[in-house]
């Protein structure tokens, strides 16, 4: 396992003990999916089992893949995720809960611009489709996200730098 080398907060950065629950559960889940993808032998729990925990059905972890697996197969920068131990939430992390909150709030718009900046134009739109059928599941369960969330950045994130497609 490796050490957190994120101690250091950026200024607007929150802590993941500052997360509603809602949005505990997906960071943990979006940085266990990551997590697997990085390393061969992730430490547990299994990203599927952030769902069992949860008490979700298999087909909301079905979803979940899917929808990540596009942005995996299409990401056009290196995507700030952090580690699982991180105790601050990455920018990326946030855009995470805005676009997965946009979406039950019918803000496809919102949706649709974030993911603009971090996927391939022709990805976008199967991009946000998958969302909407993992955050149905969610609200059918009855989770959902804050929305508009609490922090909303007041500043534009800095041109992206040309990386291999690779998670942070």
């Amino acid at each position: 396992m490796t050490r957190c080398i994120h101690r250091d907060a950026s200024p607007g950065s929150r802590r993941i003990s500052e997360l509603e629950p809602e949005e505990l559960f997906i960071v943990a889940v979006v940085r266990a999916w990551v997590s697997a993808q990085r390393e061969a032998d992730a430490p547990p729990p299994a990203w599927q089992e952030v769902f069992a925990m949860a008490d979700l059905p298999s087909d909301c972890a079905t979803a979940f893949d899917g929808f990540m697996t596009i942005i995996l197969r299409t990401m056009q920068r290196s995507l700030d995720i952090r580690c699982r131990q991180c105790p601050l939430v990455g920018a990326d992390e946030e855009v995470m809960l805005r676009i997965l909150g946009a979406i039950p709030a019918a803000d496809w718009l919102a949706a649709h611009d974030a993911l603009s900046d971090w996927l391939a134009g022709e990805s976008v739109r199967s991009a946000v489709d998958a969302a909407a059928r993992f955050m149905a599941l969610l609200v059918a369960q009855g989770m959902e996200l804050r929305y508009p969330p609490l922090t909303w950045p007041s500043a534009p994130a800095s041109e992206p730098i040309n990386y291999a497609r690779t998670w942070h």
